[in-house]
C-alpha cells in the first residue's frame, strides 16, 4: 500500500511542466507519487510513466493524501493552477506531515504569503522561471548549458548535492580550512546555515550542527566526504 510508503515525493497536479519534474526527482535517485483528477491528464501521464503511481481523486481532503503516504513522504511539491487550491492542500498536508517539505506553487506573487501561511517553505512561478530560463540561454549560453549538463545530464560524471551536518558528525566546531580540500572533495559552492546562504563561504568558516554543504563533484569526491563528515 502506498499509504506505508516513506521517504518519497508526492506532485499533485499534472501539466506539461510535471514531466521535467519528474525527470529531475529520477535523475535524483527519488521516487514519486503523483495525485490527479483529469482522466485524460493521468492516460497522457502513464505513457510517459508507466511506473510512477498515480492516485485518481482531490487531494482538498486528507483521503487522497493518506492514499498517497503523505504522513511519510520526504517533499511535496504542490502545482494546481489555483492559489486557493494550493493553499488548502498545504495547509492539509502541513498538518498530517509536520516536517514535510513543501514546495507550492503560486499563481500572483500577492498569494506567496497566504501560501507560506499555510504552511509552505517554498513557493515558485512556473512563468517567473521558465521567462529567466529563456534569458539565460540567450544572453549566457554557457552559463545555461552548465546548469544543464550539470543538473539534467544522465551522462555527466560530476554532481550537485547538498548534505547536512549531524550532531554526531566529527567535523561538529572544526573550521573549513582545518579539513576541506576541493580537490578531495569537490568544489563547495556553499554553506546553508539556517536560513542564511554563504556562496563561497569563507575558510575560517564553522561548521555547526544543522548547517548544509552544497558541493558540485564526482561521485569519487562526494563519497570522500560522506566517509569525512559522517552524512
Amino acid at each position: 500500500m502506498l499509504g506505508n510508503t516513506t521517504g518519497h515525493t508526492i506532485l499533485i497536479g499534472l501539466d506539461r511542466s510535471s514531466f521535467a519534474m519528474v525527470e529531475t526527482l529520477q535523475s535524483f535517485g527519488e521516487s514519486v507519487v503523483a495525485i490527479e483528477t483529469d482522466e485524460e491528464k493521468i492516460k497522457v501521464f502513464k505513457e510517459f510513466f508507466p511506473h510512477v503511481p498515480i492516485i485518481k481523486g482531490s487531494p482538498k481532503g486528507e483521503e487522497i493524501l493518506e492514499r498517497a503516504g503523505i504522513r511519510g513522504a520526504k517533499r511535496l511539491l504542490v502545482n494546481t493552477p489555483s492559489d486557493e487550491d494550493n493553499a488548502i492542500i498545504t495547509a492539509i498536508a502541513r498538518t498530517m506531515n509536520p516536517s514535510i517539505f513543501i514546495s507550492s506553487r503560486v499563481i500572483k506573487r500577492e498569494s506567496e504569503g497566504k501560501l507560506r501561511e499555510a504552511g509552505a517553505n517554498q513557493t515558485y512561478s512556473l512563468e517567473d522561471m521558465s521567462g529567466r530560463a529563456a534569458v539565460l540561454s540567450t544572453v549566457k549560453p554557457d552559463i545555461s548549458r552548465f546548469i544543464s549538463e550539470i543538473l539534467l545530464s544522465e551522462n555527466t560524471p560530476y554532481m550537485i548535492d547538498s548534505f547536512e551536518i549531524g550532531k554526531h558528525s566529527p567535523v561538529v566546531g572544526r573550521r573549513l580550512e582545518e579539513f576541506y580540500n576541493a580537490e578531495v572533495f569537490g568544489i563547495l559552492l556553499a554553506v546553508v546555515k539556517g536560513n542564511r546562504l554563504l556562496v563561497n563561504p569563507p575558510r575560517r568558516t564553522e561548521l555547526l550542527v544543522g548547517d548544509r554543504l552544497i558541493v558540485l563533484g564526482s561521485l569519487e569526491q562526494i563519497e570522500n566526504l560522506l566517509s569525512t563528515i559522517g552524512a
